[in-house]
Parts: C-alpha cells; sequence; structure tokens
C-alpha cells in the first residue's frame, strides 16, 4: 500500500493484517510492526482496575467522548492566581462551618471540571499529531495516563458532602503519585528521540513540549492549592490568632518568601561539595560565589521551581569553570541581585571559556538536541526516571505493572515509606521539605550526580521562567565566559491576570 493514510476503522489489529495490509519495509508498515508488541496492538487490561476505568486501547476510539461530551459542551476558564486561591481566601475570614464546607466542595467541584477539559484538550492535541510520533513507546505512555486521569476524573461524581471532598482528595493523590509521575521523563524522552528521527523540527518540538508542561504545571497547582485547602480546614489551622502574611494570603500558602541568597547559598554548597571530590583529583579548585546588589532580595515564589532554575544555571556554571576556566580568583561566579515593580532579575557570570561558535547558542535551550548530545541526555534521563520508578514501586518491572492492576493499590502505601525516606534525605542535603511534595521529578533531578549530564535542564529552566512572566537569555562570549539572565515575574503584581497555562 502506497499511501500513508490509515483509516481508522482500518488500523490492523493484528501482525498478520500488518503484513497483509502494508509493506514491511515501508514507513507506516515499519512504525506498526515495530509498535506491535508494545503499544496498540497488545490487548491490555485497564491500569486503574479499582477505578473501574472502561480503557479503550486505540486512541481514536474516544474522540466521541471527548468531542461530543466535552469540548462541545465546556470551556476551559482562564484563572489568575488570586482568582485560584479564592475558595482559600474566603474560608480565611469565614466564621460559619457550614460556609467553609460549600467553599471546599464548589472548590472540589471546580477543579473537577476545569481538570477534564484542560486534559481533553491535551488529548485532542495527541490525537492530532503523526501516528509516527504518537506510535512512539514514551509519548504512548503520556497519552495513556492522560487518558487514564480523563476517565478517572470523569467517572468521579460531582461533588456533594465533605465526605465526597476526602473519596476526591484520595482519588486524585492516587493519580498523580503513581505512575504520572513520570510523565516528565516520558515527555522529554519522546520528543528527544522523534526530534533526532526528523519527524518534527526543533523549534515545532520546543513549542509542542512547552504548551504541555505549562498546561501540566497549571493543573498541578489547581490540584495542590486544593488540596492545601481541604488539608488546612480538616486541621482547623485558621483558628490560629497569628496574623498571616499579607502576600501569602493573597497568592495561598503553595507559595513561600524565598530569600534568594539562602538559596543560591545552599545550592552552592550542594555543588561545592559533589563537584569538589570529581575535580579534587584533576588538581581543580571549585570556584567561589560572590553576591551583589540587592543581597537581601525576598520574592514570594514555588519552592522547588526556584531551588531547580537556580541550580541548573550555577551547576552549568560550575561545570564550564571547572573545566575551561582559570585558575585562581578570576574564576569566580557572580551573580547580581535586582528587584524592579514588576520582576525579579538574576545575573549569573562565569568565565567558563563561553560558548563555542561552532556550537548554535539555541540549541542550549532547546529540547531538540543533536545525535551526540540527545543520546548523553536519554542515558541520564533513563536512569533518573528508573530511580523515580523504583521509588514508586520497588523492583517491579514497569511492564509487569502496567498489565498488573493489582498492583495499583500497594503503590501509595510504598509511597508513603518512600516519601518519608526523601524528606529524610532532602533534609541531608538542605532541599526544603516542602518540595518533596510538589515535584517528586524535579527533586530527582536535583539531587543526581555530577556525571549525569542532564543535557535539557536549561530549556526547563527557559520552560518554568517564562511560565512566571518572566524569561532566560544567555550571551556568551567564545574564550571568555557566559552570562546568564534570569527574570522572574512578581506574583502578586501579575496575580490578577488572566491565562490557562501561564500565570
Amino acid at each position: 500500500m502506497s499511501t500513508n493514510i490509515i483509516v481508522n476503522n482500518a488500523i490492523p489489529k493484528t501482525l498478520p493484517n500488518i503484513f497483509k495490509n502494508f509493506d514491511s519495509k515501508s514507513d507506516v508498515g515499519k512504525i506498526l510492526y515495530e509498535n506491535y508488541n508494545h503499544n496498540t496492538f497488545k490487548k491490555q487490561e485497564p491500569t486503574y482496575k479499582n477505578n473501574v476505568i472502561d480503557y479503550k486501547l486505540h486512541y481514536h476510539q474516544n474522540q466521541t467522548v471527548l468531542i461530543n461530551n466535552i469540548l462541545q459542551k465546556y470551556k476551559p476558564m482562564a484563572i489568575s492566581l488570586k482568582q485560584l486561591t479564592k475558595y482559600d481566601d474566603l474560608t480565611n475570614h469565614a466564621k460559619n462551618e457550614s460556609f467553609k464546607e460549600k467553599m471546599l466542595i464548589d472548590s472540589a467541584n471546580f477543579i473537577r471540571e476545569q481538570l477534564i477539559i484542560r486534559i481533553s484538550l491535551k488529548i485532542k492535541d495527541f490525537q492530532n499529531l503523526p501516528y509516527k510520533i504518537t506510535s512512539n513507546k514514551h509519548l504512548f505512555k503520556v497519552y495513556k495516563s492522560y487518558y487514564s486521569i480523563l476517565e478517572n476524573f470523569r467517572k468521579f461524581p460531582k461533588l456533594k458532602t465533605i465526605k465526597d471532598n476526602e473519596k476526591f482528595l484520595n482519588n486524585t493523590q492516587n493519580i498523580l503519585s503513581d505512575l504520572n509521575l513520570v510523565n516528565l521523563f516520558n515527555l522529554i524522552i519522546g520528543g528527544l528521540e522523534i526530534s533526532n528521527l526528523k519527524y518534527m523540527s526543533k523549534n515545532k518540538l520546543d513549542v509542542w513540549i512547552n504548551e504541555l508542561l505549562r498546561a501540566r504545571i497549571s493543573r498541578r497547582l489547581m490540584i495542590e492549592e486544593h488540596i492545601s485547602l481541604s488539608q488546612r480546614l480538616s486541621k482547623k489551622s485558621n483558628q490560629n490568632t497569628a496574623k498571616q502574611d499579607v502576600n501569602i494570603e493573597i497568592l495561598g500558602d503553595m507559595f513561600q518568601p524565598c530569600i534568594i541568597k539562602s538559596y543560591i547559598r545552599e545550592i552552592t554548597d550542594n555543588l561545592t561539595e559533589r563537584m569538589g571530590k570529581d575535580f579534587k583529583l584533576k588538581g581543580k579548585h571549585v570556584p567561589k560565589v560572590l553576591i551583589d546588589g540587592a543581597k537581601d532580595l525576598e520574592i514570594y515564589f514555588l519552592p522547588i521551581h526556584l531551588r531547580f532554575m537556580l541550580n541548573e544555571i550555577l551547576r552549568n556554571s560550575f561545570e564550564a569553570t571547572l573545566n575551561n576556566g582559570p585558575e585562581g580568583d578570576d574564576n569566580n561566579i557572580n551573580i547580581t541581585l535586582i528587584k524592579n515593580r514588576t520582576s525579579v532579575i538574576l545575573r549569573v557570570s562565569d568565565r567558563g571559556g563561553g560558548i563555542s561558535l561552532n556550537v548554535k547558542q539555541p540549541t542550549i535551550t532547546s529540547f531538540g538536541k543533536t545525535e551526540e548530545t540527545a543520546l548523553e541526555c536519554l542515558k541520564s534521563l533513563s536512569l533518573i526516571k528508573n530511580v523515580t520508578v523504583k521509588e514508586i514501586i520497588g523492583n517491579t518491572s514497569l511492564q509487569t505493572l502496567q498489565f498488573d492492576s493489582n498492583l495499583t493499590s500497594n503503590i501509595n502505601k510504598k509511597l508513603n515509606i518512600q516519601l518519608k525516606k526523601s524528606i529524610d534525605l532532602s533534609e541531608n542535603k538542605g532541599i526544603s521539605v516542602d518540595d518533596t511534595s510538589f515535584e517528586k521529578p524535579l527533586l530527582n533531578m536535583l539531587t543526581r550526580e555530577s556525571r549525569f549530564k542532564l543535557g535539557i535542564g536549561l530549556a526547563l529552566c527557559k520552560v518554568y521562567a517564562e511560565y512566571w512572566n518572566g524569561s532566560m537569555e544567555l550571551y556568551s562570549l567564545d574564550g571568555y565566559g557566559t552570562d546568564v539572565v534570569l527574570t522572574l515575574g512578581d506574583l502578586v503584581y501579575y496575580g490578577n491576570k488572566l491565562s490557562l497555562d501561564r500565570v
């Protein structure tokens, strides 16, 4: 068959039909054959057996549900940070317990509805991609995860009581705590693979991954805010008469006051300890980090995102300086802190030799890499992903878990044990305990050994900076050094800005 168009109802479901309808040497036939065993052509059991999800294997089969039942009836609502925390604000100032309960139930129903709509849009985006892209085994796992999340929330009934909210929290935490945690790795690994196969240009890949990651952050922020509200009301901490910081009242307690200097010192100490051992044998001395400008600068931010961005930028500066920088006092890394009405600016300057003129600078902050760089990235990401998976399911293989739904009910028990271990580990490494609750994959990236070259660290930093109404720019002089300018929007200033997948 010469055409590359596959009619929905004509997709071969068995290996003989693949050979019958497609030449095994053609592009389409090869894709179908390669994916026969691990993707859409092998019968699988539902992953979420306890939630009675009727998992339809091929992604064309749920278009009716998406388009007729969801996307034609509902639209995603653009919200601001202050609107996101409105239920939080109302319950803080209310004395009537029944009113607080009503606000909590309204919050849960709002979150449920918005999650259904938003995840549906991303599933539809997947369905509109060429089959050779969605058949990538890593991207297909992301798709299956999205579909499982959709079915889970879609089949959860509208909340009416506080007990319903408890079930909703249980359900939500189960979803966020299982293998959905590795979606970040699967998305980036799959993106690297399709980019190197020339299935998608680097520019389009950046736009696509950027959109998916921004949507992911927004969804998790909504969920975390509701979980935080529920936990606080259940503990009745609102009865505390101590005056609360006005900015936390505005933004919610997910966001914390962050003293930039303290974060820089913690990260510097960790990098010095990790990299110092490796480079001491080579006779290299770890550079000092000097801070000038607004040294006592404090901002309200999501701690894990701030920590990740600073860590990746400083890690790159340390590495470049140790490998290519001068000896002595000339190898210092200088950080300048600036605050204005709308944003915070950090400039990190190093003497690490800069970026070679032979290297295309945009690729440094892109998810699309050269073949050689991509291979190194894939190795590191796969190792970190495997560590994350083992923390979730122990020594059980990912494939076994995928087809044995009985194991999923035990995931949270193991997670509770692993979370305690992670918290102990985090305290020893100078990482905030609060960070562990929001983004476990980022935590594992932060604590990776110095020999693991992530490759997409700055690309992720750029996504997070732009999400928070900021930017990240590189200015390099070959043979001398590099300046990285990180701009972060003031969350209080942008608190009323309406947006879907960007603050």
